[in-house]
């Protein structure tokens, strides 16, 4: 199943998202290129369809024709609560 691509919530939908669709968990925009499949930041457009338009705001939903939602695992964001606690163990006193 899909994930969002920024709090990893579990997304109903496979292969295209209506344009308007947002995450269930977190309300952010479903068909952006953050979600799409062809997102690779490693290209010169952040994009793996050599036919895409760019699109500068990777976070907000676009018109693109080719967005496919993503597959692909997403790690969770730590908490403040995690990081503090890391934070703690790295810096313990003896």
């Amino acid at each position: 199943m899909a994930q969002c691509w920024y709090c990893a919530a579990p997304i109903p939908f496979r292969g295209r998202a209506p344009r308007t669709e947002e995450c269930p968990a977190c309300k952010r925009d479903v068909h952006c290129c953050k979600g799409c499949q062809h997102y690779d930041r490693s290209l010169n457009n952040e994009c793996r369809e050599p036919q895409a338009d760019w699109v500068s705001e990777k976070e907000r939903r676009n018109f693109c024709d080719f967005f496919l939602v993503s597959e692909r695992p997403v790690a969770k964001k730590a908490g403040k609560q995690d990081l503090n606690e890391k934070w703690g163990k790295l810096f313990k006193k003896p």
